[in-house]
């Protein structure tokens, strides 16, 4: 649905697209020294939060695309 720009957060009760966006804005990261972004993992994030960020989760199960255009380090 992403990449048909048919997903949007629009058409969610008002309480729910706060509580997505919040969750969307929960992850630290730092910057390395050449230019990566080291995003936090989700194990820290939930020791964090006391929670699992499922609706963010969810709403980046749905942008997936099918080859990932990131590593993982």
């Amino acid at each position: 649905l992403a990449r048909k720009k048919h997903l949007s957060i629009a058409m969610l009760p008002k309480e729910q697209q706060e509580a997505l966006i919040q969750e969307l804005r929960m992850p630290e990261f730092t910057v390395t020294l050449n230019s990566l972004i080291l995003l936090e993992s989700k194990e820290k994030i939930i020791k964090r939060l006391n929670r699992s960020p499922d609706l963010a989760d969810s709403f980046g199960l749905a942008c997936l695309v099918e080859k990932p255009y990131f590593e993982r380090i």
